[in-house]
């Protein structure tokens, strides 16, 4: 069982810097962030955190995301090892959700992951936790689309809707709700899942302009031969 031993807040460019110290049977992990880039460049990317592209590149896809105005990169870190991350950052530009008059609203959490061999230790929820705790979402409309060919089902020897509900009390834990989208790709396949997560400042008008562009009245293709 894991403990905080810690919780502080402080200044980072005006920015809210949240940090947890958790202690583990294994070692002290610290929970921080949003962290900058040139932080980011000072540690080393656990090797299994390869879900989305080789351990090297997310580094530099972390820095990246980290640099932008609007980017958020929290990390759980063993000594100067990265061991977990969250990453928040504005939607594709070819997506639906990139709309002009929600850009200074909505945010996508692009991507959780925690290295296989700190995973017991609820890490995910840990790294989510710190993200939540400070207002900076409290005006934002944060989604998240999971995919279930992003999902670790070798190392965690579970079925895909077993880790399916895993991500969905995960993700509620935090605020987010399970919403119904007939966006392709969540379509693509019934495990998909599509939350979301309004902040208590988030004005109706930008809730009934998000809500139109959940539902767009997409037909699934069909070969006319």
């Amino acid at each position: 069982m894991d403990t905080i031993s810690k919780v502080c807040s402080c200044k980072n460019n005006n920015a809210i810097v949240k940090k947890l110290i958790v202690e583990t049977p294994a070692a002290k992990i610290v929970v921080e962030g949003p962290v900058m880039s040139e932080y980011i460049k000072e540690l080393d990317l656990e090797p299994s955190l390869k879900s989305f592209r080789n351990h090297r590149l997310q580094k530099t896809a972390l820095m990246e995301i980290s640099a932008l105005p609007e980017g958020r990169v929290f990390i759980a870190r063993h000594d100067k090892l990265i061991v977990g991350y969250v990453a928040f950052h504005r939607p594709d530009e070819y997506q639906r959700w990139s709309h002009p008059d929600l850009a200074n609203v909505l945010l996508e959490l692009g991507g959780i992951e925690v290295s296989n061999h700190w995973r017991q230790y609820r890490l995910a929820s840990k790294i989510l936790e710190a993200a939540f705790s400070t207002d900076y979402f409290d005006d934002k409309i944060v989604i998240s689309n999971e995919y279930y060919w992003h999902w670790d089902l070798e190392d965690t020897k579970l079925k895909m809707w077993e880790y399916r509900n895993l991500m969905e009390k995960l993700l509620c834990s935090v605020g987010f709700d399970t919403w119904i989208t007939d966006e392709p790709e969540i379509v693509s396949h019934p495990a998909n899942m599509f939350s979301v997560r309004i902040g208590k400042k988030v004005n109706e008008e930008a809730i009934a302009r998000f809500r139109n562009l959940c539902i767009l009245g997409y037909q699934p293709f069909r070969d006319s031969h």
